[in-house]
């Protein structure tokens, strides 16, 4: 198992016979151009592809760099900790060196990682002057939320280096004594000098980037917004790409729009039938080949033989603990693990008629999602806890209400006439579906008195327009030939994905 493992990850170091073809096929050819532009380049076939026609279509005129966004990698606490690290750190730069390649044949003409742009920017003595600044506001942290409010050079990153944290230190929440700590913050002080420097040497029309989300992606956009550089992010849900400014500089679809937008289309009552439909094929049909929470390991509305064993007033939906917590902007907790024990502590204090289901994704994503769930069973063991194999359509027509920071199912619950309780911004929070507390002893008054509550009255007609802005409706903020070629429902996990882009390429060009 073991040599299976680090042969597969040597084989990934080399170029295969498929990304050989990609480039031959590509060879998209740049002369010198006056302008430049700065693409973020991840290891993602996905991007490889989107990138040729983004290059070929937008950015012909127009010198094209990159930016290789790994500058940290998952540090665990574990023996030989430093061993781990170089060894990611090695990986990582012969994968860049074969995904340069890739990106060549699509236009780029440099890829740079951290380590690279603080050799070409930053002397030794600087560097030590900003490990003593990174040191100095490690000291005086005395708590998360002073975590959470960071600043450096004018630029907000606590929520970044907060969410970084937790997930490359793969611990639910924030040690405020933990060196990784500094070291992010350090990295902070490093990437945004390093970032200032590079666009004022190039001097980049726009930025493409992925996300914007953990520090190397986050810190990019924020220190382009503010040297005024145009930045666009890459594919959600159903959005290709989307314009980032300084009043929405996340990388998730701007639902605070949707409804103002949907106000000034035609054909509502079509549009709304169109959402139905979809939303009937999700809860009820098969939809494995529906472009909807992809991310999904297991169906959870599938119809299954697991019964609940009682009824419950209501249900606590865990999130997996390990993705970006201010996805879609604030919480009113610290993280998720803060909201998990909190909520768990009123339970037992209340004696709530609550039980707990872990996210469907639990036993198929990292061992540490497992070890938060088996730890909170094992603290918190007079609670319910329910098997997340269960169908939510058995839950919901058992329970009053659902909680969850911002998950999907807040909205999933109100279409089912389940009264949805949040503790976070998510992207259905404008469209008044359930309980949306701003505060913590909002969140406990709520749930002090949930016996309470009932169902908003004509919310089917709200989860069909927002899921006919979010699922269905084309909030690109430029086109390319990607919506017209479904890039975003391919499988780009194997190398395979690129002969079949090659093909479909070839096909739509013919047609056109």
């Amino acid at each position: 198992m073991i040599l299976k493992k680090i042969y597969n990850h040597l084989s990934e170091l080399a170029l295969d016979n498929n990304e050989k073809d990609f480039l031959n096929f590509a060879k998209l050819k740049k002369e010198k151009c006056r302008d430049n532009v700065l693409l973020v380049v991840p290891n993602d076939y996905y991007y490889v592809c989107y990138n040729y026609l983004l290059s070929k279509e937008k950015l012909s005129k127009y010198n094209i760099y990159g930016y290789w966004p790994f500058s940290i990698h998952v540090k665990r606490q574990r023996l030989f900790e430093n061993i781990h690290e170089i060894k990611s750190n090695i990986y990582f730069n012969l994968l860049k060196k074969k995904y340069f390649k890739l990106y060549q044949s699509v236009g780029l003409q440099k890829l740079w990682n951290l380590d690279k742009l603080k050799s070409l920017f930053i002397s030794k003595s600087e560097n030590d002057n900003m490990k003593n600044r990174a040191d100095k506001l490690f000291k005086n942290i005395k708590n998360k939320k002073e975590v959470l409010n960071l600043h450096i050079d004018e630029i907000y990153c606590g929520d970044l280096i907060y969410d970084s944290y937790i997930r490359f230190r793969n611990k639910p929440t924030v040690d405020i004594n933990d060196l990784f700590l500094k070291k992010l913050i350090y990295l902070s002080i490093l990437s945004i000098k390093c970032f200032e420097r590079l666009q004022n040497k190039y001097k980049f029309k726009y930025l493409f980037t992925t996300f914007a989300t953990y520090i190397h992606y986050g810190l990019l956009v924020r220190v382009f917004l503010k040297k005024k550089v145009k930045i666009y992010s890459g594919a959600t849900i159903n959005q290709y790409n989307k314009k980032i400014t300084n009043k929405d500089f996340v990388h998730v679809e701007n639902f605070r729009k949707f409804q103002k937008i949907f106000s000034k289309l035609d054909n509502k009552k079509r549009k709304l039938k169109e959402s139905k439909r979809m939303l009937d094929n999700i809860f009820f049909n098969k939809r494995k080949n529906l472009q909807f929470n992809d991310y999904m390991h297991v169906d959870p509305f599938k119809k299954n033989k697991i019964k609940l064993k009682k009824k419950f007033d209501g249900v606590v939906f865990l999130p997996n603990f390990f993705e970006s917590q201010r996805e879609w902007g604030k919480i009113i907790f610290s993280d998720f693990y803060e909201w998990i024990t909190y909520t768990c502590n009123l339970i037992n204090k209340y004696n709530l008629n609550i039980a707990i289901k872990p996210h469907p994704n639990t036993y198929h994503d990292n061992n540490e999602t497992v070890n938060v769930v088996n730890e909170l069973k094992l603290k918190y063991n007079n609670i319910e806890w329910i098997d997340p194999s269960i169908s939510n359509h058995e839950l919901f027509k058992n329970i009053k209400f659902g909680i969850s920071v911002w998950g999907t199912v807040l909205w999933e619950l109100a279409y089912f006439n389940v009264h949805p309780i949040s503790a976070g911004e998510h992207p259905v929070c404008k469209y008044n579906i359930g309980s949306e507390p701003r505060t913590i002893s909002q969140y406990k008054k709520i749930l002090l008195s949930s016996k309470k509550l009932r169902v908003n009255k004509n919310i089917s007609k709200k989860i069909l327009e927002y899921c006919y802005m979010y699922y269905i409706y084309n909030n690109d903020a430029y086109k390319t030939s990607a919506r017209k070629l479904n890039l975003i429902k391919m499988n780009f996990d194997k190398s395979s994905s690129l002969l079949k882009f090659m093909e479909k390429i070839k096909n739509y060009e013919k047609d056109i």
